[in-house]
C-alpha cells in the first residue's frame, strides 16, 4: 500500500480572464435581470481542456492542496476591464470555485492562499467567500485563507505564499536566493525552517534543491496577454509563461519528489499569417 504524502501545488487561475480557465458553467450575472452563461473563446476551450486533464489524472486522494494566490483576474484597471469574461469578482470567485470543487472532494486539507491586490481586492472579500464555500482549511486566527502558510507534513515543514523574488533573467538564480535567504533567517532564528519552500505570481516553473531546502516557483493557469506582452516583450514574456501544477510527494522515508511534468501544458502558439500566392484574375 502507498503511505506517501501527497501534495497538490497551483496558483495564479485568474478566473474570469479571457485569457484563463473558465468552468462551462459559469455564470455572468453583470445584469442581475438578466443573467447568462458565458460563451468560452478558443484559449479558454484549451486550458479547460488543461485543467480536466489534471483533475482526471490526480491521484484519488490528496492529503493537501494548496492554492498559491491570484485566484481571480479582479477588475483588471490597467485596461479598464479588457479582456475579461467576467466583469464581477463575485463571478469569477464563482467560476474559479467551480473549477476547484472536484479537487477540494479528494484533499483532505484545502489551504487557499490570498494574491496581490491588483486582482483580488484590498480584502480578498470574494477569495475569503470562496474559501468559504469549499469548506477551506482554516488558518491559524480562524480565517479560510491567509497571505502564508506554515504546514508540517510526513515531517517536512512546508512554507506557501503567492509573493516572491524576481529574478527574470535566470529565474533559477530567484529561487537559490529564496533559498538562501531562507537558509539565513533560519540561522538567526528569525523563522522556522522551511524544507519546501513555494512562490507563485511571476507564472514560472522553477525547482531548485539548495541549501538543504526545496523551493518551487509555480507555473500558472493563465496565457500570454496583451498586457505582459507590452510590458515584457513578446520573446521574454513567451519564455517566462508557465502553464499547469506541481504535485509533490513525501514518502515515508522522508524522501521528497516534486512532479513538474506530469500536469505540464504546452503555451499556445500565434497563429502565422501566410499570403495567398499566385491568384490570377480569370
Amino acid at each position: 500500500m502507498d503511505s506517501s504524502l501527497y501534495i497538490l501545488d497551483l496558483s495564479d487561475i485568474h478566473g474570469g480572464s479571457a485569457f484563463a480557465p473558465c468552468h462551462p458553467d459559469a455564470d455572468d450575472t453583470s445584469n442581475e435581470e438578466h443573467p447568462r452563461k458565458v460563451a468560452l473563446n478558443g484559449a479558454q476551450r484549451y486550458l479547460n481542456e488543461c485543467w480536466d486533464h489534471m483533475v482526471t489524472n490526480l491521484p484519488s486522494k490528496l492529503d493537501a492542496t494548496i492554492v498559491d494566490g491570484d485566484s481571480i483576474d479582479g477588475e483588471n484597471p490597467k485596461e479598464h476591464g479588457l479582456y475579461l469574461t467576467l466583469n464581477k469578482k463575485s463571478d469569477q470567485a464563482a467560476c474559479t470555485y467551480k473549477l476547484l470543487s472536484p479537487i477540494r472532494e479528494r484533499s483532505k486539507f484545502f489551504y487557499v492562499i490570498k494574491g496581490t491586490p491588483y486582482h483580488e481586492g484590498r480584502a480578498s472579500e470574494a477569495i475569503e467567500g470562496m474559501a468559504i464555500a469549499l469548506d477551506a482549511t482554516r488558518f491559524p486566527g480562524g480565517r479560510r485563507c491567509g497571505f502564508r502558510l506554515w504546514l508540517e507534513m510526513g515531517g517536512k515543514v512546508i512554507n506557501a505564499a503567492h509573493h516572491m523574488t524576481r529574478g527574470w533573467i535566470y529565474p533559477s538564480g530567484g529561487a537559490d536566493r529564496t533559498a538562501l535567504m531562507s537558509a539565513a533567517a533560519y540561522s538567526l532564528d528569525k523563522l522556522p525552517k522551511a524544507d519546501i519552500i513555494i512562490r507563485a505570481h511571476n507564472h514560472i516553473r522553477r525547482v531548485v534543491e539548495a541549501y538543504d531546502r526545496w523551493v518551487i516557483f509555480n507555473p500558472a493557469w493563465k496565457l500570454l496577454t496583451p498586457w505582459a506582452e507590452k510590458a515584457m516583450e513578446e520573446t521574454r514574456a513567451e519564455l517566462y509563461s508557465d502553464i499547469g501544477a506541481v504535485l509533490i510527494e513525501i514518502t515515508p522515508q522522508g524522501n521528497v519528489w516534486i512532479d513538474t511534468q506530469t500536469f505540464k501544458y504546452k503555451n499556445k502558439k500565434p497563429k502565422i499569417a501566410r499570403p495567398q500566392m499566385g491568384l490570377e484574375e480569370g
